[in-house]
């Protein structure tokens, strides 16, 4: 949840993000067209905040593909509705 304010994606963008998508060294995030609604790749420019937080999560979920992969399942993403309901709580 703290990601989502710095990078103004959809919930299902975000949950559905793999680990390769991510580029640390030129500080960026690629999300590819397939996922996105306007069917283009869209380009993220990684703050410094963002890249903290990516990196804090990636010795937790970096074994799975997801950068937010299912608790049940690491070869699925995590369920946007999961996010969702966790944004409206809060």
């Amino acid at each position: 949840m703290q990601i989502i304010p710095y990078i103004f994606i959809r919930t299902g963008e975000l949950t559905n993000s793999k680990w390769e998508w991510i580029d640390f060294d030129k500080n960026q995030w690629i999300i590819s067209a397939e996922f996105m609604k306007m069917k283009r790749d869209h380009l993220i420019p990684i703050s410094t905040q963002v890249k903290e937080l990516l990196l804090k999560l990636k010795p937790t979920t970096g074994r799975s593909d997801y950068i937010f992969p299912n608790d049940k399942d690491s070869n699925r993403a995590m369920c946007p509705e999961g996010l969702n309901k966790a944004i409206r709580k809060h």
